[in-house]
């Protein structure tokens, strides 16, 4: 059985036998179709090896012996060295019955050849019997493994097999079945699709912003289930209506409601859904569907007077329940919303003069009119299922046949039945917006102010101003409206006052998808997404501007991102694109969105890079191992050279020592020369000898130190000290013959 790379580099190691024998040579030499690519492999070596080895397809395998270094590399198949023959009818690449071709897209053409059978046997060897099925074709005597039928992995499986009877021509070998599994991978080729061409929902014109308003707006991807190119998310195209909705989770179908709804305004909207794929393999695809919006009327509108004013007239002589006549109408109110609300009427007389039926209108005298000439009265019209939708009017009734008082100067009223006020939405709270001053006042009289409706964001001061008490946002509401009523205790004045909201730029540009991380071809033309932009103030426009990659990507006025660069130029695998956002508004304000383009790996910088990683890591290797070779050889030289100095130190330190610590000494005075000199031996204990007769006018005295029971320095010839003072002369004048010191090992051998 054949093991794994590991267990056979192992298996070797332990294995290994080393044997010292006489010159051999190591051959390798073996031919077989698509063999080995080392051949003829001869090393001089002292060593007999002894294993088994396999070594596979693209690996390396290397041996130290003494000395050398044998590497073999498998480049056209698998190496055994000193393995047993292998059967005939196993593949190459995995050793077995059985091998794989992995990673066929669906997509390859009819007729492709997609892998080859590897067998070790040739054909003198084996003899294999063309086998067919749906799919796959064995072709004899290539050996190629032909697709012959569209693969679709969508509806099908992710593998297939071909099996093939393999019989070797040995008369004593059986027939066995070699089988092929091929392993498909899916490719995106369906686009998410939707159950209906249009849907149709109906929404309250009350509801809430963030209410989920549909769900069911599915998109199905017919890719392959789990293996990434079905996964898709939603999103809302531009449009009229696309800043009032938005998918608030794009994996999900659910819309929810961005912005409030008016049915007064608009009852039908349209917008454009897509459902996007973002796929692990191939172009992104998509479809769209309409989705239209009913908007239906809710109650949120406050009934309505037929007439703002109206004018009644009766005699000062009536008595009570004598009917007001009331023109241009009788006083009549009605819902504005579509329900149609019943509503019940009230009137609002400081004096208390008149009444008011709350079902029908009508008015009539409620007490003696006395000297009333002139009255004004407010008339109140709520709807019954909801008192906080009301509206008021005014009646000003005339007297007749009556005096008026002698305080009274005319009648109150305001200059203006309307007043139209503008207001930008960034006015600060507090501000007066508007004053109100009325004439016809009653002398001594104070005036009192009211306001009717949207008390909390408009305040009326007893001075007549009205102040903002709440801060405005365009985007919320742009209108707003307050009857404001005055009176002096005999008359009442009404008018009405109309706030427009002006917008201010003071939102960004809102950006649906911050940032997008999608898988492209290198196609010229391709178009990748588009960004999609909101923005809470009212008319904007937007501008595109791309920051990054210029050369190679563009995008356009509608937020159209494409690719403009050739295949050639998209050197990279990944690009990371930088888009600005701007709009109209005064300022401007800008937003940033980032586009993540993938591509395929590009197999030329690939190759490139993996060459330029295999050389730089050998030559790295190489300066490695010299610089440590030559730091080896500089910390030895270091050391010889300490330690040869310190020797040579020690050596001087120790003559030194020992000739001026030797008190051992000769003692002379001068003489007259003689012709002849004198000579003596001086012996290493401090003894003298003569060796002349002949008297020399050099006088010799013994040494008064050569006590030999004293050592001062001079080992004795006797012990066992290492002299080794090398070869030294003591000069005294011409009288002083060389004395060599000899080691205890010289002596020895003397």
């Amino acid at each position: 059985m054949k093991l794994p790379d590991r267990e056979c580099f192992l298996n070797f190691l332990t294995n290994l036998l080393w044997t010292q024998t006489d010159t051999r040579y190591l051959n390798h030499n073996q031919k077989r179709k698509g063999g080995i690519s080392v051949s003829s492999l001869k090393l001089k070596l002292t060593y007999v090896l002894q294993s088994t080895m396999r070594i596979k397809k693209g690996h390396l395998f290397c041996l130290s012996l003494i000395g050398f270094l044998i590497q073999i590399e498998a480049t056209d198949t698998t190496i055994c060295m000193n393995c047993p023959s292998p059967y005939p009818c196993t593949t190459i690449s995995f050793g077995s019955y059985e091998t794989f071709i992995r990673n066929i897209p669906e997509d390859t053409p009819v007729g492709s050849v997609i892998g080859i059978l590897d067998t070790y046997g040739t054909e003198n060897e084996i003899t294999l019997q063309p086998t067919n099925n749906d799919y796959l074709r064995l072709e004899l005597p290539s050996r190629n493994i032909t697709l012959q039928q569209q693969l679709d992995t969508d509806k099908g499986s992710s593998s297939l097999s071909l099996r093939i009877p393999c019989t070797p021509k040995d008369e004593l070998s059986s027939t066995v079945t070699v089988t092929i599994r091929v392993l498909l991978v899916d490719v995106n080729d369906h686009a998410p699709t939707f159950s209906q061409d249009q849907y149709t929902v109906n929404i309250s014109e009350d509801a809430v912003p963030g209410t989920t308003i549909f769900r069911d707006a599915k998109a199905h991807d017919d890719d392959k289930s789990g293996d990434g190119n079905d996964m898709f998310s939603y999103s809302i195209l531009p449009g009229p209506f696309s800043d009032y909705f938005e998918y608030e989770y794009p994996l999900y179908p659910d819309i929810t409601l961005k912005k409030k709804l008016d049915f007064e305004q608009t009852t039908y909207m349209e917008i454009e859904i897509m459902a996007k794929d973002t796929p692990v393999r191939g172009s992104s695809l998509n479809s769209t569907v309409k989705l239209r919006i009913n908007v239906q009327d809710a109650d949120d509108l406050n009934p309505k007077f037929v007439y703002d004013q109206y004018f009644g007239t009766i005699s000062g002589n009536s008595v009570p329940g004598t009917l007001v006549t009331v023109s241009p109408s009788q006083v009549s109110a009605y819902d504005q919303d579509t329900l149609n609300a019943a509503v019940k009427y009230e009137l609002t007389d400081p004096k208390g003069k008149f009444t008011i039926d709350d079902q029908t209108g009508i008015i009539s005298v409620n007490g003696p009119l006395g000297s009333e000439v002139n009255t004004i009265v407010i008339l109140k019209a709520i709807q019954t299922d909801n008192p906080f939708r009301w509206c008021i009017a005014t009646l000003a009734i005339n007297i007749t046949g009556a005096m008026p008082p002698t305080t009274q100067n005319e009648t109150l009223r305001f200059q203006f039945q309307r007043y139209n006020v503008t207001l930008s939405e960034s006015t600060p709270v507090s501000t007066i917006v508007k004053s109100l001053h009325p004439t016809g006042q009653t002398k001594d009289s104070t005036l009192s102010y009211s306001i009717m409706e949207n008390q909390n964001v408009f305040i009326i001061q007893s001075s007549g101003d009205i102040i903002l008490g709440k801060a405005l946002d365009y985007e919320q509401k742009q209108h707003y409206k307050i009857t404001v009523t005055v009176t002096d205790g005999y008359d009442t004045a009404i008018t009405t006052v109309n706030f427009s909201v002006a917008d201010v730029n003071d939102n960004s540009p809102v950006i649906g998808t911050p940032t997008i991380s999608l898988s492209a071809e290198r196609v010229k033309g391709t178009v990748l997404t588009i960004i999609e932009v909101t923005d809470k103030d009212a008319k904007s426009q937007f501008t595109f501007q791309l920051l990054s990659h210029t050369s190679l990507f563009a995008v356009d006025v509608i937020g159209q991102v494409s690719i403009t660069g050739s295949p050639e130029e998209l050197i990279e695998d990944k690009y990371i694109l930088t888009i600005s956002v701007k709009d109209n508004g005064a300022p401007v304000r800008e937003s940033i969105a980032l586009v993540i383009v993938n591509f395929p790996a590009s197999s030329r910088p690939v190759a490139k890079a993996a060459i330029m990683t295999e050389s730089s890591d050998i030559l790295a290797i190489g300066l490695g191992v010299a610089a440590a070779v030559l730091f080896i050889i500089v910390i030895i030289l270091i050391v010889y050279i300490i330690r040869r100095r310190l020797y040579a130190a020690e050596q001087l330190d120790r003559v030194k020592h020992q000739r001026g610590m030797n008190p051992r000494g000769l003692t002379y005075r001068p003489g007259d020369p003689s012709p002849v000199p004198s000579h003596f031996d001086l012996k290493f204990n401090g003894d003298l000898e003569e060796t002349s007769e002949i008297d020399g006018s050099t006088t010799i005295q013994d040494n008064p130190l050569s006590d030999s029971r004293y050592r001062y320095g001079y080992p004795n010839l006797n012990g066992d000290v290492d002299l080794d003072a090398g070869d030294e002369e003591i000069h005294i004048d011409t009288a002083v013959v060389p004395l060599k010191e000899k080691t205890i090992s010289e002596e020895v051998d003397e």
